[in-house]
């Protein structure tokens, strides 16, 4: 990160995650009950009701190659955190975590 922050400078990589941010935001207020919590560079969308929600980061790790992680303590099975930082944060990548999570409500038979 250092040599990457020296070539582009602390503040862009510091705001790397906006480019994906609004890409996200609009992305998951269709796919689950809200947002837990909004803190950017982290992403709280809250686990739909019905969903297996270890089943969905499953699928997303084995078929997306995409690593989403669950809640921790109290907020296990309550909501997903996912980060978007630096490369993390390209709308591109944005949009296959977002496959991803469509893709393993769609095999949970959750609408959408």
């Amino acid at each position: 990160m250092g040599v990457v922050c020296g070539v582009d400078g602390w503040w862009s990589r510091w705001c790397g995650w906006s480019p994906g941010c609004g890409v996200m935001l609009s992305g998951m207020g269709t796919l689950s009950g809200g947002y837990f919590h909004f803190n950017p560079p982290t992403h709280n969308p809250q686990v739909p009701e019905g969903c297996d929600w270890a089943s969905l980061l499953g699928n997303a790790m084995e078929k997306y190659n995409v690593e989403i992680a669950g809640g921790l303590g109290p907020t296990i099975g309550q909501i997903f955190r996912v980060g978007l930082l630096g490369f993390n944060a390209k709308p591109a990548n944005v949009e296959l975590v977002l496959a991803a999570f469509r893709d393993g409500l769609k095999k949970q038979g959750i609408a959408l």
